[in-house]
């Protein structure tokens, strides 16, 4: 009892030989001991084949392919806003919920990965600042989707959007594949606008871009997802 306090799983390993050397001692029948190994045993079994079962693959299998998904949710989110210029059309918040629960499904995975990593904590964070970059840049979008609507969309924004999201495909793939993405294309933020707030938000989205781009890259080229 006096190591329960202080490691949990201690205290479970050895309240089993404590509970069979008291239960042998006061009835000196030793097949009690046999029983309880046994119902050990089969306990460890069927917990080894849910394991199996339920989870067939380590989660640094899993890790990459979610985290693409919440990038190319990421994209798509982008090119609804632009498209359609306003944050509370149907097709923007369906685009905003699919990445919010590919971001969900991520996050997720990534607590798994890091559950079951046992190398150098400062590895893990690449996958970390995927996550966290991904959710940054969706953040902008909501906050472009947010600006004032306007009857036409510039087709510099259009160009933008498109190179943007296919910026961000690409970096999907790479990490769905564990490869170093190539070089970002140059992205011009050229679209003139008389609202200081939204042309400042347009800067962003090549930085989040080319931080997007930093983290996949250690993400696919370290030890983490090996």
């Amino acid at each position: 009892m006096s190591l329960l306090p202080i490691n949990f799983g201690a205290f479970q390993v050895l309240l089993t030989p404590d509970y069979l050397l008291l239960a042998t001692l006061s009835s000196g029948d030793w097949s009690l001991a046999g029983q309880r190994a046994l119902g050990v045993l089969v306990a460890c079994a069927l917990a080894l084949t849910g394991a199996w079962l339920l989870w067939p693959m380590p989660e640094r299998r899993r890790f990459p392919e979610a985290a693409a998904t919440a990038l190319r949710a990421d994209g798509e989110y982008l090119r609804e806003v632009i498209s359609r210029r306003s944050g509370t059309r149907p097709e923007v918040g369906a685009a905003r919920r699919t990445f919010s629960l590919a971001l969900l499904d991520a996050e997720a995975s990534f607590e798994r990965l890091t559950a079951e990593y046992h190398g150098p904590p400062q590895q893990l964070e690449s996958g970390m600042a995927v996550i966290t970059y991904a959710r940054r840049f969706a953040t902008v979008v909501t906050a472009l989707g947010m600006e004032r609507p306007e009857a036409e969309v510039p087709d510099q924004l259009k160009q933008l959007a498109h190179q943007a999201g296919r910026a961000l495909d690409e970096l999907a793939d790479a990490l769905s594949d564990l490869r170093v993405p190539p070089p970002l294309p140059p992205l011009k933020v050229s679209c003139k606008t008389d609202d200081p707030v939204f042309g400042a938000l347009l800067e962003r989205v090549p930085r989040q871009l080319g931080m997007l781009h930093g983290a996949v890259s250690r993400l696919s080229s370290g030890s983490v997802l090996r």
